[in-house]
């Protein structure tokens, strides 16, 4: 119904795709069709839905819900982190949508909203994408959407935290190398 009204150009499916132990076999496990393509299989949803993980779907096979975007028309989820520009309708403007993955970054959380990540199960992984996401930020005061508080190490090694859940944020390079906070 929602859709019918604003006729969206893309969806995105912004982390716990498959609630609540994520993808369990590879691209061809029958959640994909159960818990997406017949959940969304409206005539107004026939957009680009892109997608990035949360902490119920690193309960599962991430790497799937990558493989999937070769298998379906409509699921888009190329990488771990990834970019892309889309043009804003009716303007000749265009805006980057950036997709990264806090539980890489952060580490992962128990269902409680109140708990805080233990820190990255790989660090190398974590800092290659908080190296990208920095690149990406160009140093610009880009908005992003989370759907958890957390924490990640600082420049020393030590916890810190990073912000509240839901709250517009901006990521600058030197707030990774200071107290680890997310302005």
């Amino acid at each position: 119904a929602v859709a019918a009204h604003l006729h969206p150009a893309f969806a995105l499916m912004l982390g716990d795709n498959f609630y609540s132990t994520g993808i369990h076999g590879d691209d061809h496990s029958k959640r994909f069709a159960r818990t997406f393509e017949r959940m969304y299989d409206g005539a107004d949803l026939s957009v680009p839905f892109y997608a990035t993980a949360g902490n119920h779907d690193h309960r599962g096979n991430v790497t799937a819900q990558i493989a999937y975007s070769a298998d379906s028309t409509r699921w888009r989820y190329p990488s771990l982190w990834y970019s892309m520009t889309h043009a804003v309708s009716g303007t000749d403007k265009t805006f980057e949508l950036i997709m990264f993955d806090t539980v890489i970054g952060l580490g992962i959380t128990a269902d409680d909203p109140h708990a805080v990540p233990t820190g990255p199960e790989d660090d190398g992984l974590a800092d290659e994408q908080w190296a990208w996401l920095e690149q990406a930020n160009n140093a610009l005061r880009l908005p992003c959407a989370r759907p958890r508080p957390g924490v990640r190490r600082g420049a020393r090694g030590g916890r810190k935290s990073a912000h509240g859940a839901c709250r517009r944020c901006a990521l600058t390079p030197d707030s990774r190398a200071g107290d680890g906070r997310v302005d």
